[in-house]
Formats: C-alpha cells, sequence, structure tokens
C-alpha cells in the first residue's frame, strides 16, 4: 500500500504505543509542521457531524471509529482529539488521554 501524498511510499500503519488507537505517525510520531492547514478542515465536515451525531446517541464506539478516521485523515483536528481524548481518558487509558491532551494544548 502507498501513501497518497508521496508516490511509492508505504503507509505506516503501526498502531501508535500510546494506545490511542491511531497509526503512529498520526500521534506520537506526528509531524505537526508537515500537516495540513486546519483552515481547510471544512471538507471533513460530514465526517465531523456523523462523529457528534454518534456521540450524542450514545454510540460510543461508532463514535470513537468516525474520530479515529477523522484524525487519521486531519491529525490536528481539535474535535476530534478532544472527542477520542474524552474516550480514552473515559476508559482510564492515561497514557493515551495524556498524548491527546498534549496535541490539545500545543
Amino acid at each position: 500500500m502507498t501513501d497518497a501524498t508521496t508516490p511509492g511510499t508505504a503507509i505506516d500503519g503501526t498502531p501508535c504505543a500510546c494506545g490511542s488507537g491511531l497509526r503512529r505517525p498520526r500521534c506520537c510520531g506526528l509531524d505537526a509542521a508537515a500537516q495540513a492547514d486546519p483552515a481547510g478542515y471544512a471538507a471533513l465536515d460530514p465526517l465531523a457531524e456523523a462523529m457528534r451525531k454518534a456521540r450524542s446517541e450514545g454510540r460510543h464506539r461508532e463514535a470513537e471509529r468516525q474520530a479515529l478516521a477523522l484524525l487519521d485523515l486531519a491529525p490536528l483536528h481539535r474535535e476530534g482529539l478532544r472527542l477520542l481524548f474524552e474516550i480514552r481518558r473515559g476508559e482510564r487509558r492515561m497514557a493515551a488521554a495524556e498524548a491527546l491532551a498534549a496535541r490539545l494544548a500545543a
């Protein structure tokens, strides 16, 4: 499998060691300087809305799946980070929650 942003490069599917559920390059291994401008995240509004709706309806695993998909596309999406942080904190997965909180604070 190749990365769509760099032709011919393999996608690193290694799960992040912090336990967030994200791929390592989209979590603790993220190069924030190389990420797209968050102003362009409007294209992801339908995915963010699906995430919000699932959460408000109590479908927490679906909300988690939507957040993980959203953050795989836009690793700095604040709402996705916040929701995943809340989920991981609620699960008492503190290493993951702390890593996500640090990204939110940055």
